[in-house]
């Protein structure tokens, strides 16, 4: 009889209580089914507008694109001919004429295009996998994005996406390619930086299998598509940010294990030279051991500069620059009320404001 490895039998247990458990869970969600929360805000080229997904868990998702204007009110475009359920990472072109994003339903998520009005929608993929996290090359004539191609239990989620890997879609041929070979347990938007032929993207290897979302490792890689698969990569240490300087192109290491607990959800400019993420620390402002701050951190011409002083009342769940790196905005949490608020702001932190639509307006769209 063969005997089972350590590992096996960990998943296994926890196969089989995902398995009893997931419908007690369900029957507990005490959810309220009138609230919309807001994720993967993405900016246009021209600053004055933003695209985000607005969710709610029994009506599902609305892609909104929100404009600002010089009164402080808001104009908002919705795309009702977005019929998928789940729509997620929307992203401009480097010309801000067309949105991709990534749309589907509990079996796959694939990724369309359209044009920024919301016309000439198309489907680009057709794996029938879990696609995510498009990206526009700088000329705006491919996509980068990553897939999921195996969906497995999670002790903590009930099930989560893993096995992941970047493909690239050729716009003007309508090619797809596949660039990595890496099988990563997790994968973080692939972004074009400073060029074509490099690429940065934060990951977990495989064989990394932790159950617990505070113990994911944050990893950059970089690679170069124009070569064999896998060459010259080169991997951060264990929960270590690194970042590429826009002239070397060499890793850097911005925190050490250390100073941080971790590091996450990184932005980077077009030109490469700004990069904002999200720090999960006890070290900071005084809070001990059994608690954290969440803030945003901007790294620039080598320095790390804190852009935010939120103290433990608030958690972070995204941020992203916009493409000239001036701007940025931030998903922000009340740890106890759970509600989630959309912030938009200079990169250096001034003149922030909160723009989330309630839940009522999202829901009139």
């Amino acid at each position: 009889m063969t005997k089972l490895r350590w590992v096996d039998w960990h998943r296994f247990r926890f196969l089989v209580w995902w398995l009893l458990m997931t419908p007690f869970i369900s029957a507990c969600d005490t959810r309220d089914p009138n609230v919309y929360s807001v994720r993967a805000p993405s900016w246009a080229p021209d600053n004055q507008s933003i695209v985000a997904t607005y969710s709610n868990h029994i009506h599902g998702d609305k892609l909104v694109r929100q404009f600002f204007t010089g009164t402080g009110e808001q104009q908002v475009q919705f795309f009702p001919q977005i019929k998928q359920k789940y729509i997620n990472a929307p992203v401009f072109s480097p010309d801000g004429k067309k949105i991709a994003f990534t749309a589907g339903d509990d079996k796959a998520t694939e990724v369309y295009i359209m044009h920024a009005d919301g016309t000439q929608l198309r489907q680009l993929t057709q794996s029938g996998k879990y696609n995510f996290a498009p990206y526009f090359s700088d000329d705006g004539q491919s996509l980068l994005y990553v897939r999921s191609h195996l969906l497995r239990p999670s002790s903590t989620f009930g099930q989560t996406l893993t096995d992941d890997d970047i493909y690239k879609f050729d716009l003007t041929t309508g090619k797809e390619s596949r660039l990595t070979y890496y099988h990563f347990y997790a994968m973080v938007r692939p972004m074009y930086l400073g060029g074509q032929h490099t690429i940065i993207f934060d990951g977990t290897p495989a064989g990394n299998y932790q159950e617990e979302y505070n113990e994911i490792r944050v990893f950059a890689l970089s690679i170069n598509p124009d070569t064999s698969r896998d060459s010259n990569s080169k991997a951060a240490e264990f929960n270590k940010l690194f970042v590429m300087p826009y002239k070397s192109f060499d890793f850097i290491p911005a925190f050490t294990q250390q100073d941080m607990d971790y590091i996450s959800f990184r932005s980077i400019s077009r030109n490469g030279r700004k990069i904002a993420f999200i720090v999960r620390t006890n070290k900071m402002d005084g809070v001990t051991t059994g608690d954290f701050t969440y803030d945003v951190f901007l790294r620039e011409n080598g320095r790390n500069t804190r852009v935010t002083h939120l103290g433990s009342k608030y958690r972070l769940y995204g941020v992203a620059l916009s493409p000239d790196g001036s701007r940025l905005t931030l998903i922000r949490e009340d740890r106890k009320t759970y509600e989630n608020r959309l912030w938009v702001g200079n990169s250096d932190g001034s003149d922030m404001r909160d723009i989330t639509l309630s839940s009522e307006q999202v829901a009139e769209l």
